[in-house]
């Protein structure tokens, strides 16, 4: 394990957290980021190592590895860390688990992300899994939602609502905000005159990536008329080649642009350049990247759930459209060639910015959040049994990592000649 220290102690904090939190991927690093600018000592417990240049912040790497066990990093990491309180981003994950387990008696605010409890409608995971998960959520002695419905899904765990918040997480309105088209065409080095349709979700199959491209090939593009731009973010290589083919057995492929990770202003650069962001998973929590895409001045095509059917509005600020190729086709059309729908959506997405915080305010308001716990132990405590019984479980899933991620060694060795075992 390895700690980097990145920041200066500043004297006058009175205030600490530890964060649990995947910092590599993006939306949990800019909270990080806009948490780090308040007057609160941050400590970072992380599965990837940040890129961000933190001021205040030590992070510490818990990063999972071939030689000791993940569950025994994670423990170790959390026996050793600072901080007053906990703060976890996203409760279905390690450093979660092992957490709840730990006897750790600070207390810990949960920032649900989605994904994370709505596990029977997304990843499919083990029950155990599952169970693990529901362990942190009852440990928690606060936990943040950003939806109604999430808020519905852990009552049905037994949550009661006093456990529970409201906090809408903003974006950076600095960064994502209206641009020249043209300049930023030319940064990301797409046509003047398309009709550029841009997917900025996580690249693999529950984002259902392959039904936009189907749906794209009924626009018949040609002569870059129309272009199709997908997001390289944590992408799946297998189905990203899966796509690729796709393409080209459609006739499209030279109409199709990979791009790979961006950076915020990236991101912010592409959604400039875009006449329409489309994001249509069969299950979310609230995503960013709407917000992000109306902060630009671009309209979003989604697909009509639940969750989104809470804030948005149809034709208002946002277009639903069934997840299948014909429906979404016809979305994609009607917002090229109906400019008063089009222009009432960028504005309506750009009223209901306004009743949301911006990313500073979301920061702001956790921290208050987390101050009402600086001098107090939990009651939520895991009891013994359960934490022994649980690190039994974690034992059985660490074996079972290691040896996938050996075996994943191997064949790449038998891959690319090296010999190593």
């Amino acid at each position: 394990m390895t700690v980097e220290r990145i920041s200066l102690h500043n004297e006058d904090t009175t205030f600490s957290v530890c964060i649990i939190g995947d910092a590599g991927g993006a939306h949990v690093a800019s909270r990080i980021s806009a948490m780090s600018e308040q007057s609160v000592e941050l400590h970072l417990l992380t599965s990837r190592p940040t890129s961000l240049n933190l001021r205040d912040v030590s992070v510490v790497d818990a990063g999972d590895g071939l030689q000791v066990p993940p569950f025994l990093k994670w423990h170790r990491a959390i026996k050793d860390s600072a901080g007053d309180v906990v703060n976890i981003h996203y409760a279905n994950s390690w450093g979660a688990w092992v957490f709840a387990l730990s006897g750790d008696r600070r207390a810990m605010v949960l920032t649900v992300m989605g994904g994370d409890v709505l596990l029977e409608e997304q990843s499919k995971p083990h029950p155990l899994a599952v169970w693990l998960t529901r362990l942190v959520i009852q440990r928690a002695d606060l936990i943040t939602v950003k939806s109604s419905h999430l808020a519905d899904v852990l009552s049905a765990q037994g949550v009661k609502q006093d456990r529970m918040t409201r906090l809408n997480w903003g974006i950076d309105r600095s960064i994502f905000k209206p641009g020249q088209r043209a300049s930023a065409r030319q940064t990301m080095m797409l046509p003047k005159n398309s009709f550029v349709v841009f997917s900025p979700r996580i690249l693999n199959s529950f984002y259902r990536i392959d039904v936009i491209v189907r749906a794209f090939a009924q626009l018949k593009p040609k002569e870059n008329d129309v272009i199709l731009v997908i997001s390289e973010y944590e992408a799946d290589a297998g189905y990203k080649e899966y796509l690729e083919d796709l393409a080209r057995s459609l006739g499209i492929f030279d109409a199709i642009t990979f791009k790979a990770r961006m950076t915020a202003i990236e991101m912010a650069t592409m959604y400039q350049s875009s006449d329409v962001v489309v994001g249509i998973p069969p299950s979310d929590g609230f995503p960013l990247t709407i917000l992000e895409a109306m902060a630009c001045e671009v309209p979003n095509i989604v697909a009509p759930l639940k969750t989104y059917r809470e804030m948005l509005v149809a034709n208002d600020n946002i277009i639903f459209a069934l997840p299948n190729p014909e429906n979404l086709a016809t979305a994609m059309i009607q917002l090229r060639e109906n400019d008063q729908l089009r222009d009432g959506v960028i504005q309506g997405g750009v009223k209901f910015l306004e009743s949301l915080p911006n990313l500073d305010q979301s920061a702001s308001s956790l921290i208050a959040y987390l101050m009402r716990f600086r001098k107090s132990n939990t009651h939520n405590q895991t009891k013994l049994f359960t934490r022994c019984l649980g690190w039994f479980v974690l034992l059985g899933f660490s074996l079972r990592y290691c040896m996938s991620r050996r075996h994943a060694k191997r064949q790449l060795s038998q891959r690319t000649g090296s010999g190593v075992s």
